[in-house]
């Protein structure tokens, strides 16, 4: 058995992951780890500790574990452990029919530890075009959250301070839709204001929730920049200058989430309007070359509206395809 000297083998740098995206964090930070004099035929035994300083809700608690993968599992042994006064409000097993598992709480004096085990699980194969891996394997998933509408609600109330609407943005509303009779028309105008004029940029801080909260709608008119959430914000502000049933939205790009537990595993924002007849039209004004108000790869994917009096998980529709035209 080889020790690895921590300190002397391990260095800070500033994590330059979402460069690629114009997305500049100097608080974001990876550790680098060298391992000396490693050979073919060792074995890495390694622990990782995570302690999560700020949750995306606060004072709430949302996880999830698979226990199905492309490699086999032979053990996988979970525990959550919860203060007495906060306990779990759902702990779930999903797509577990017919697999080797069990799940069971015990409550002790001052806190209440839910376990999960499973053991002797096969590997799974990956198929062509098969949906998003995490939504096929079995997991275990866990949260102190009651429904879907307490996400909702939260990031209402996250959100709806940063929704301002300044004299300039009213005058470039009118502007924009001077001419404009129906309600696409004007949607139409100011989204491709946004998604074509504000520069797709990160660079300033979140003081609450970074990577959630939006800058102030005004700020990103006044920069004319910003990230998905502050040109999301800021379509909301320009709707509701018309008096639009206009919010912001939070989806998931990569899968759709378990209806079942409810929970904060979000990683994009965009903006969705309710019109009368009650229709919801989604836009995502991220892209500054886009021709669409929402694009296809986002078709299929969990959503939710964030509303005062909450919301419920969606699916964003299905989209037919267009025929090519040829010249």
């Amino acid at each position: 058995i080889i020790n690895v000297d921590i300190k002397k083998n391990s260095m800070e740098l500033s994590n330059t992951s979402s460069v690629s995206a114009n997305i500049y964090d100097d608080d974001s930070k990876v550790i680098t780890l060298k391992l000396p004099n490693l050979e073919i035929g060792d074995t890495i035994y390694y622990k990782i500790k995570t302690d999560r300083i700020k949750p995306r809700i606060y004072g709430e608690f949302s996880d999830f574990y698979i226990s199905e993968y492309i490699s086999p599992f032979i053990s996988v042994n979970i525990v959550v452990e919860a203060p007495k006064e906060k306990p779990l409000k759902y702990a779930e097993v999903l797509n577990g029919d017919g697999k080797n598992y069990k799940i069971w709480k015990e409550k002790q004096e001052n806190k209440i530890l839910y376990y999960f085990e499973s053991s002797n699980i096969d590997q799974i194969v990956i198929e062509p075009d098969m949906p998003n891996i995490y939504e096929v394997v079995m997991r275990y998933l866990f949260t102190t959250l009651e429904s879907w509408e307490d996400v909702s609600k939260w990031y209402y109330n996250l959100s709806e301070p940063k929704i301002i609407i300044n004299e300039k943005i009213k005058n470039k509303v009118y502007e924009l839709t001077e001419n404009k009779i129906t309600d696409i028309e004007k949607i139409e105008a100011i989204f491709f204001f946004v998604s074509r004029k504000v520069r797709y940029m990160g660079t300033n801080k979140e003081t609450n929730r970074p990577g959630l909260e939006p800058h102030p709608s005004d700020y990103t008119f006044e920069t004319m920049s910003g990230v998905c959430r502050d040109k999301a914000a800021l379509i909301v502000a320009m709707l509701r200058v018309l008096n639009y049933d206009a919010n912001m939205v939070l989806i998931n790009t990569s899968r759709k989430l378990d209806y079942e537990v409810p929970m904060s595993y979000f990683n994009h924002a965009i903006a969705g309007v309710t019109l009368e007849n009650g229709e919801i039209i989604l836009l995502d004004p991220t892209d500054e070359t886009s021709n669409e108000l929402f694009p296809q790869y986002l078709m299929d994917k969990s959503y939710i509206l964030a509303k005062k009096e909450g919301a419920t998980l969606q699916k964003t529709p299905i989209m037919e395809a267009k025929e090519k035209e040829v010249e």
